[in-house]
C-alpha cells in the first residue's frame, strides 16, 4: 500500500475522515508500517487533532531499521511540537525523549 500519495488530498477536507480511517486500517493490519504511521500523525496534525497524533504513536514498538528509525523519530519530533505549542510540555517532554532514543542527539 502506498500512503505517501494520500498527501496530494490533504488540501481537501471532506476526505480527511477518510484518509484517517484508511491509515488506521493499514495500521491494524500492519502495525510497523511507518510510511502509515508517519502519515497519520502528519494529517492528526494538519488537522489540529493532537490527540489522535499521540494515540497513534502511545504504546507501539519502536522500529529496528534504519528508514522506519527515520520516520519513527520524524514523527515524534512533529507531535512533541506540536504538544509543546499547545501548552503540553509533558507530552513534548515524552516525545522529545523518545525521538532522541530513536535518533541520539536529536534537537
Amino acid at each position: 500500500m502506498r500512503v505517501l500519495s494520500i498527501r496530494t488530498y490533504l488540501s481537501s477536507p471532506a476526505k480527511m475522515s477518510a484518509i484517517i480511517d484508511a491509515l488506521k486500517k493499514a495500521l491494524e493490519a500492519e502495525p510497523g508500517n511507518w510510511e502509515a504511521r508517519q502519515s497519520l500523525v502528519e494529517v492528526a496534525l494538519k488537522e489540529g487533532e493532537l490527540a489522535e497524533a499521540v494515540s497513534a504513536l502511545k504504546g507501539v514498538e519502536l522500529p529496528t531499521d534504519d528508514a522506519a528509525i527515520a520516520l519513527a523519530a520524524a514523527s515524534y519530533q512533529d507531535v512533541a511540537i506540536a504538544a509543546h505549542a499547545a501548552g503540553d510540555t509533558t507530552t513534548a517532554a515524552a516525545f522529545t525523549a523518545t525521538a532522541r532514543e530513536l535518533v541520539p542527539g536529536m534537537a
